[in-house]
């Protein structure tokens, strides 16, 4: 009975730690700009000024509300290049203030737990 508690325990921690995928963070220096998607296919290893740095973070792929998993909104202001992320969507709603909303760019714990780092939201 104990093996298959474990057994158990092992395929659901698999399956949890699996649902993440890596958030890839690119730059721009021509326009000094940073980009993240989970999308690895957008810019691959680097294309049309994007300079591939690497993984910054794991994140998930989908929204789980029951794990406090919810979606990060990426928003684009075309005028600027710019790209601001953010968990309240209630800010810009589906665009303001120059900003188009691109829609749920990943997803990440609304809450930081145990072993987790924060992400944090700044706007200049």
């Amino acid at each position: 009975m104990k093996k298959i508690f474990v057994f158990s325990l092992l395929i659901f921690l698999s399956f949890y730690a699996f649902s993440q995928q890596p958030l890839y963070r690119y730059y721009n220096g021509k326009i000094k700009k940073h980009y993240y998607t989970i999308n690895f296919n957008e810019f691959g290893n680097g294309g049309n000024g994007w300079a591939l740095e690497g993984t910054a973070c794991l994140v998930f792929s989908a929204e789980d509300r029951q794990k406090d998993i919810v979606p990060v909104f990426r928003y684009l202001n075309s005028q600027t290049g710019d790209h601001y992320y953010t968990i309240h969507r209630h800010i810009l709603g589906d665009g303001a203030n120059g900003y188009n909303l691109e829609g749920p760019g990943f997803y990440i714990f609304k809450i930081r737990g145990e072993g987790t780092r924060p992400l944090f939201e700044y706007y200049n």
